[in-house]
């Protein structure tokens, strides 16, 4: 028990003296009088029962950028000594908070484990932060909370978070971040116009700030080339820094400003800002393939709407930001590598998100046997791209070995491991194999590990299964070791092809002993390594692990995704295969359903071979034009055009190669050209006329989304418009776009900061895209000013 004002119970003592003083007699009564002296005593005093004993202190740690970093760096220590000052019956608790609160310890648990990693917090909730902290404690459990932040720009936050303390009846230490009160500099803005023309000299400026007089150096960037820099001195307020620059180039440019301050300068941060400008001119067409004089470039420069670029320009022209302005993508028979997971993930959504329009057409290089299966951009295409077992060409004995040491232990994404993801590669690489093929799965650390031993694919579940439960084990992975235990389960299979799929940490592949002569054997017995190294090939052991693709007739691929592991094991099994790409004379079969598109075509079409063409399979609410079907019982037809719709944008396959000799004959049909000028054209088409525009402006800390639409399209509207918010490396958002002023509908949201945002609105069946603005300083690094 404790008392809330333990002074009263001294007043007892005197109470009863005065009784006896001056109210005599005795007996029952006077005794019934003591006694409710001391009840009143006590209730003044304000008794507390306490359920259980002990206290519970919870740690409310600010997490945001504008902490400094040797701050945050000191919680650990703080939870370690309170962690060691605990007494009896007492808890500790903890909460981390930026933009949200993460409960990283609850009181009853009994040790402090590994702290989750917070990312880059732009913003501090320290509502939020008391929020989770009160969630914490028990109905009439003693508590006290210890909010450590530096509490700015955040009054009226702090203002709520002491009501709810106040509700609770709990108490609060504050321990408030101090800063040195030394002068700040800060870019507040840099305007520049969304959009200039060609040649055309424009003039911007860099809204500056200055807390006391200072003198700094500006360097100004577009498109990381320097482009102006200098000194300036600057008085205590604002001041322009005034810029004229001039684009040749269409297509989107960045100019980055940057501030070095002599002398001290509060918060680093704010510093710098960021600005994009569009060069009208480059709103066509991109174009990515090895033939720029080949027929697809041919028809889009002679519509006078395209860039052409080769595939090693490609994965700079792929942000989203750049294909923002674009109607549509083509890819010419172009390998996924070539492109970058980051690309495709690009293309997709500018496909599914953007309303944009994608046209892949074929060759020895594209869809399946280019790497595109389990691909991001596999989900917005017409078809499916897997080997169905009816078209495999013979029996494959594959094997799969998988680095499970500590490297494998590290997070990958929400809730998963790189192990995990390598898991996955080797459970879809399983999956492709049929009843006649062979398998068998290793885990490799210090020792091989045979999970699952050479033997037919007859259970594709289980062997799922075994591959799912692979688990680090910590350690290094022993290269040699993992060669000989593959070479050891092939040399047993009597298959024609007989593979292994090497998979290691790009930086921890170690002890690979006489490799060479192992490889020699490999290739002596008529076997296969490839290598998927986690990693760059820039890594420690890179060079190792190509030297054992190339000794070993196989290929080396490298990724620093895990996410995109699945889709290289995927890849290389398919290559192993050789079925993804079938090589025969194959007559086409021409469906009306595919003429919709080609109204200037007779329906008569002639019926060319092919000697060559990829697989894909149509999907559900997709159209084909060509099919082909082989004269086989139990065979489906495969595609060799398919279009549909994808998202909000356009998508169609030309599963042949288009220029090379493998369609020889399909080239030399007189239609040739007008079917690829038709396609392209649909293709496009997503891009037409728009009724209504879609800007966004970053005010106060949030980027502010605002849609005007044409009377006509807000007749036509028939339910409540959405905003996809799209950034590079985060998932799309999707934002209901609510009622605003004179018939506009807005929206508000946080974005990164430093980073492009890119948004569509969906209204009544457009798709309007917003030009991509760049995000600058968070609000708490907004400029400081003791004033």
């Amino acid at each position: 028990m404790s008392f809330g004002a333990a002074w009263f119970l001294a007043l007892v003592p005197l109470l009863l003296w005065l009784q006896r003083r001056f109210v005599p007699g005795r007996g029952p009564q006077a005794l019934l009088r003591a006694l409710l002296v001391v009840a009143a005593g006590l209730a003044l005093a304000e008794p507390r029962i306490h359920l259980g004993s002990g206290l519970d202190l919870i740690l409310v740690l600010d997490e945001s950028l504008s902490v400094p970093e040797a701050e945050r760096n000191g919680y650990h220590e703080l939870a370690r000594a309170a962690e060691k000052r605990r007494g009896p019956g007492d808890r500790l608790g903890i909460v981390r908070f930026g933009a949200e609160a993460r409960v990283e310890r609850r009181p009853e648990d009994t040790a402090d484990g590994e702290w989750k990693e917070m990312g880059q917090q732009q913003r501090s909730d320290v509502l939020a932060g008391v929020r989770a902290a009160l969630d914490l404690v028990p109905p009439r459990r003693p508590a006290r909370l210890l909010v450590i932040s530096d509490f700015e720009l955040l009054p009226d936050a702090a203002r709520a978070a002491g009501e709810h303390l106040a509700a609770r009846g709990l108490q609060a230490d504050v321990w408030r971040v101090v800063k040195p009160a030394v002068r700040d500099v800060a870019v507040v803005a840099l305007e520049t116009p969304a959009e200039a023309d060609p040649g055309a000299p424009f003039q911007f400026s860099a809204w500056v700030h200055a807390s006391a007089p200072a003198t700094t150096r500006y360097e100004l960037r577009r498109d990381n080339q320097l482009i102006s820099a200098g000194n300036a001195e600057l008085p205590a307020g604002v001041r322009p820094l005034i810029f004229r620059d001039v684009l040749r180039a269409p297509g989107l440019h960045s100019y980055a400003l940057t501030l070095a301050v002599a002398g001290e300068d509060r918060v680093s941060e704010n510093n710098g800002a960021r600005a994009l400008v569009t060069c009208r001119g480059a709103g066509g067409v991109l174009l990515i393939t090895r033939r720029p004089a080949g027929p697809l470039a041919r028809l889009l420069k002679e519509a006078g709407e395209a860039e052409v670029i080769s595939p090693e320009l490609a994965p700079s022209r792929l942000g989203l930001e750049n294909l923002a302005g674009r109607p549509a993508v083509v890819l010419d028979d172009i390998e996924a590598a070539a492109l970058g997971y980051e690309a495709l993930r690009s293309l997709a959504l500018f496909c599914g998100e953007l309303g944009g329009g994608l046209l892949m057409a074929g060759g020895r290089h594209s869809f399946g046997v280019g790497g595109y299966h389990k691909s991001p951009l596999e989900e917005v295409l017409p078809v499916s791209l897997e080997v169905r077992k009816e078209m495999r060409k013979g029996r494959l004995a594959l094997a799969i070995a998988l680095d499970r040491s500590g490297s494998m232990l590290a997070p990958a994404g929400p809730g998963l491991t790189k192990m995990d993801l390598a898991d996955r590669g080797a459970a879809e690489a399983m999956a492709m194999l049929g009843p006649t093929d062979r398998v068998a799965l290793i885990a490799v650390d210090s020792e091989p590990h045979i999970v699952v031993p050479l033997g037919p694919v007859e259970d594709i579940a289980g062997l799922s299964a075994a591959a799912l439960a692979i688990r680090s084990s910590g350690g290094g992975i022993f290269v040699g070791r993992a060669l000989e235990a593959g070479f050891a389960e092939l040399e047993a299979a009597d298959t024609l092809t007989r593979h292994l799929i090497l998979f290691a940490d790009a930086a921890d592949a170690e002890e690979p002993g006489d490799y060479r002569a192992l490889l020699a054997r490999y290739r002596a017995s008529n076997m296969t390594v490839s290598v998927i190294g986690l990693g760059t090939d820039k890594d420690s052991d890179a060079a190792l692990l190509v030297d054992i693709a190339a000794l070993g007739g196989g290929r080396s691929f490298f990724t620093d995704k895990p996410e995109d592991l699945p889709r290289l094991f995927s890849y290389d099994t398919m290559l192993a295969d050789k079925s993804a790409y079938p090589e025969r004379d194959t007559a086409l079969r021409v469906l009306q359903a595919g003429l919709a598109v080609l109204p200037q075509l007779p329906t008569g079409l002639p019926v060319p071979a092919l000697k060559a063409y990829n697989l894909g399979y149509l999907k559900p609410r997709a159209q084909a034009g060509f099919l082909v079907r082989e004269d086989k019982p139990g065979h489906d037809e495969t595609a060799l055009w398919a279009f549909g719709a994808a998202g909000s944008g356009r998508a169609a396959a030309l599963l042949f190669d288009v220029a090379g000799p493998d369609s020889a004959p399909l080239q030399s049909w007189s239609g040739y050209a007008p079917f690829l000028e038709a396609v392209l054209r649909w293709v496009c088409a997503g891009g037409g006329e728009r009724a209504g525009q879609l800007d966004l402006r970053e005010e106060g800390g949030e980027i502010r989304a605002v849609l005007d639409l044409g009377a006509a399209a807000r007749a036509a509207l028939g339910e409540t418009p959405e905003l996809a918010v799209l950034e590079a490396g985060a998932p799309p958002r999707r934002l209901p776009l609510r009622r605003g002023a004179r018939g506009t509908y807005e929206a508000r949201f946080e974005a990164a900061r430093g980073g492009a945002v890119v948004a569509a609105a969906r209204a009544g069946g457009q798709t309007l895209r917003a030009p991509p603005i760049s995000v600058n300083a968070a609000p708490e690094h907004r400029y400081y000013d003791p004033a």
